[in-house]
This record gives structure tokens, C-alpha cells and sequence, in this order.
């Protein structure tokens, strides 16, 4: 039969009894602590009702979730499949196959932990203020490792600003793919954000060691004069670059005199 708590004076047990039968009403479970008046029963109902609607909206969400990465999971498969088939159609070499998909894969799986900025509408609303902020933020942490850039950084913000908005752009390369070759006419400084790259010197058989690496770069001289790689830039691993590019800083440093004096 309901066996009221009132009549327990253990503080510990009508505590429990309490606890489970707030339980309950979110279960089909059931406790032998039942309504004894009219108030107490239009209670019970009142939690009743707000424990359906709860668990109903708790259900529904995380159906909705499942559902959402079960589509993701079987388009991407899908993707994957429709890749290799269309590398195996066209007869493509099985090393390039290789590289291919696991390329593929790395960016699949990047994609999956980063937003990328194209998903977000609202960023296009933004005002060219806060567009150059936001650039600001991506690039000149990696910018500022270079001392001219570091200057810039704390005496002259705005060129800095104009920089990041205007004359930079983002490479990434997958393993063994070439970065620069030696003697290209050079068009660009290159900023080293992430992965592992093998330098070789023209007329050396040998890679640099160590690697080069995040925080790094090459291909100053560029900013300043008609120049020509000296090496080839192979990356040795999945790699992320900056590229400032030459025309585009040249037109920067015009906008103020004081960068003139750097010229």
C-alpha cells in the first residue's frame, strides 16, 4: 500500500524515498509513495506533465542528432566511394591514388572538427572593420614570428591590418606536393603555419636537416626585389602555408609614409 513519508524520521531515508520518487516520473519505473490528498495529486501531475514534455523533447533531440550524423557518415562515404571510383575509371597510379585519398582523408576529418568559414552566412554581413579584425586575428600571430612583422605588430598596427585583409593567402599541400622549385621566378614570401617540409639548395641531393616547420619562412628577399628560389620546397608532410604576396605588400607599404624608410 503508499506508505507516507511523514511516517519515517529517518532524515536519510525519506531523502532517498523523496529522490526516487522524483525518479520515477522521468521512468516507467514505479515507488510505493503515492498521492494522500487532493493537492499532493494535482502535484504528482503537474511533475508528470513537465517529465513527458522533457523526456519527449530530450528523445526527439537526440533522434534528430542521430539522424543528422548518420547522413553526414553515409555522404561522406558516398564521396569517398565516388573518388576512388573515378580514380580507378581513369586508370590513375596507384602511388597518386594513395596520396590522393589519404589527403582526402586528412581534410575530411579537419573539416569535420573546424567550421568552415563558407558554412557561415552571417559572416558576410559582417562590416569591412570587423572583417579586417577577424583577418588580423588568423594571420599575424603567425606573421609577427618574423621581426619585421613583429615591428609592425606594435608600432604600426594598421599596415599590419592591411596586410592580413589584403596581400595574404592560404596554401595547403598535401605530402610531396611542391611548394616552389629552384630558379622559379619568385612571386611570394612563404610563412610555414603547420606540417613538416624538406628544403633542398640547388645542386645539393640532400634536404636540409631539420625540417622546416611551423614558424618559419622563406623567400624574404621577394618583398624587396626581383628574385628567384634558390631551393625547392617539398612538403613532407600534410601542410599548411601563408602567402604574402609581392605586388599586393608593395601596394600596402605605399599607403603610409612611415614604411617608406623600410624600402
Amino acid at each position: 500500500g503508499n506508505s507516507p513519508i511523514e511516517e519515517f524520521d529517518d532524515l536519510g531515508w525519506r531523502y532517498a524515498t523523496s529522490l526516487h520518487w522524483s525518479i520515477t516520473q522521468f521512468t516507467p519505473a514505479s515507488v510505493d509513495v503515492g498521492a494522500r490528498n487532493l493537492t499532493e495529486r494535482v502535484f504528482s501531475i503537474l511533475v508528470l506533465f513537465f517529465a513527458m514534455m522533457s523526456v519527449s523533447s530530450v528523445i526527439g533531440s537526440t533522434s534528430a542528432a542521430i539522424t543528422q550524423l548518420r547522413n553526414m557518415s553515409g555522404d561522406r562515404t558516398k564521396q569517398f566511394w565516388l573518388l576512388r571510383r573515378y580514380l580507378k575509371e581513369n586508370k590513375i597510379d596507384f602511388d597518386l591514388r594513395d596520396r590522393i585519398l589519404r589527403y582526402a582523408e586528412f581534410k575530411a576529418d579537419a573539416a569535420a572538427k573546424k567550421t568552415a568559414p563558407a558554412k557561415v552566412g552571417l559572416l558576410g554581413v559582417l562590416s569591412d572593420p570587423l572583417k579586417q579584425e577577424i583577418s588580423t586575428s588568423l594571420y599575424s600571430p603567425t606573421l609577427a614570428m618574423h621581426p619585421f612583422f613583429g615591428h609592425l605588430e606594435e608600432f604600426m598596427t594598421k599596415i599590419l591590418r592591411k596586410v592580413c585583409t589584403s596581400a595574404i593567402s592560404q596554401l595547403s599541400l598535401a605530402e610531396h606536393d611542391v611548394g616552389f622549385r629552384a630558379n622559379e621566378e619568385a612571386s611570394s614570401m612563404f610563412f610555414l603555419k603547420g606540417g613538416r617540409f624538406d628544403y633542398t639548395l640547388a645542386g645539393q641531393s640532400q634536404p636540409r636537416r631539420p625540417q622546416l616547420g611551423a614558424q618559419e619562412w622563406l623567400g624574404e628577399v621577394t618583398l624587396w626585389a626581383k628574385w628567384r628560389y634558390r631551393g625547392d620546397l617539398v612538403a613532407a608532410a600534410v601542410s599548411d602555408v601563408l602567402l604574402l604576396g609581392q605586388d599586393a605588400f608593395a601596394k600596402v607599404m605605399q599607403l603610409h609614409p612611415r614604411s617608406w624608410h623600410f624600402a
